[in-house]
Parts: structure tokens; sequence; C-alpha cells
């Protein structure tokens, strides 16, 4: 049976009891739906940030600098900062992707490996501290349990789920580029970018995962609304 996938939030969802941010440099977020090649795709905007509670999305808004609230742009303009009200058992999501994984790599530092192509697209399960650097890249959909390093010219086409029952620490920085959806979960989530990366809702990227998967296995319940 395939994997049942929850609507998408926003091209970056978090969700977390505590929610610590540091963000500087050129970082851009656009739930506007964008093609792998840059052009516009043809969904519907989501919002650029999608948090689980009112008072996350404020304090996610009275915490960043004008300049970068400027470039989280999506559904109803910049700053596109929004709660979701929807409740998601994201470990049972997570569990299940697990169990339909093509790959499982440990705690590392990864390069120049690519975790699936455009046409044939992989389920990659992640566990530790990992890193993607270089020229590291992917398709399909990746879970990283545990603690998440993004730098270089790392660029991933698909679904990125980073979950833990705990802390989660993600560090962004380089040029890297995540065209599809980004959800980050944990009770403490931590985010430290810099550099130039770049988070873009793709229905593209997402439909050509779901697409070649071996045997498709997911599907999206449905769209945000």
């Amino acid at each position: 049976e395939p994997v049942d996938m929850p609507p998408f939030a926003g091209a970056l969802h978090i969700v977390s009891d505590v929610l610590a941010l540091q963000l500087n440099g050129n970082l851009d977020i656009d739930g506007n739906d964008t093609n792998i090649d840059g052009s516009p795709g043809t969904e519907a905007s989501l919002p650029g940030v999608a948090l689980d509670d009112p008072s996350d999305s404020a304090y996610f808004i009275n915490n960043i600098k004008p300049k970068i609230a400027n470039d989280i742009e999506g559904f109803g303009g910049s700053p596109s900062v929004y709660s979701d009200p929807n409740v998601v058992d994201w470990e049972a999501v997570m569990m299940n992707l697990i169990f339909s994984a093509d790959q499982t790599v440990s705690t590392g530092t990864y390069s120049s490996e690519h975790f699936g192509t455009p046409t044939v697209p992989q389920i990659t399960h992640m566990y530790g501290d990992i890193h993607l650097s270089g020229t590291c890249d992917g398709d399909g959909i990746m879970v990283v349990n545990g603690n998440l390093t993004m730098s270089g010219d790392f660029t991933y086409r698909g679904i990125i789920l980073v979950y833990d029952e705990s802390t989660i620490d993600c560090q962004i920085t380089g040029n890297g580029g995540i065209f599809g959806a980004t959800i980050l979960v944990g009770s403490d989530v931590d985010i430290h970018a810099t550099g130039n990366a770049e988070f873009f809702y793709s229905s593209e990227a997402i439909n050509n995962a779901q697409l070649y998967l071996k045997s498709s296995r997911f599907k999206i319940v449905s769209w945000w609304e």
C-alpha cells in the first residue's frame, strides 16, 4: 500500500514546542509553486513558512530581520508565515516512510552522493547527525531521524522530513536549494541559517517523486487550502 502523506502546509513547515531562530544571509523561502528549472508552477500558492501554533507564527515574524521577512514569499504576500491547524501524527508518517526506504545511511558527511535521481527517485532514511555538502543531491523523499546540516551546493528535489522526539538542530549554509517541501518536527527545533539557502514549494518535484518512486509508495492525501 502507498504511504499516505499529509497535506503540505508550506515550503517550510515547522512543528515544535520550543522554537529557536538564527536566520542570516540571503535565505529565500517561497511558497509559490516553482518548477525545478525555476519557472513558475501551476498549483495554488502555499505559505512560505507554516508553524503548528499561532504564537509560533508571531514569534517567527518578530524574530527575523526585515530583509529575510521580505524574502519569505507565498500565500498572502511577504512575510508569508501562517499557522497550520491540522494535527498530523508525524511519527507514524516517519515510521511508514522508514519501513518503505530504498536506502538507509547513518551519521556522517556526504559530499558527492546522489540520493535518487529525477527518473529514479528514492526514499532515503538517514539517522544520527547528518551533514550534506559539496555537490551531494537527491530526488524523492528524505527522512532524517536526528540533526541535519546542509552546506555547499546541496540540492534536493522532493520532500525532506527531519524528525526527532527531542531537539533538532538544523544548520543551513552555502548555496543549497530544496524544491518540494521541507518539514521539521521535534520538541525543540533550532534553526541556524546563513549563506544563500533556498526553500521552494514545488508541486513538480513532489509529483515527480510520487510518479517515479518504485511501486508509487506514497500518495498525497490532499493539498493545503
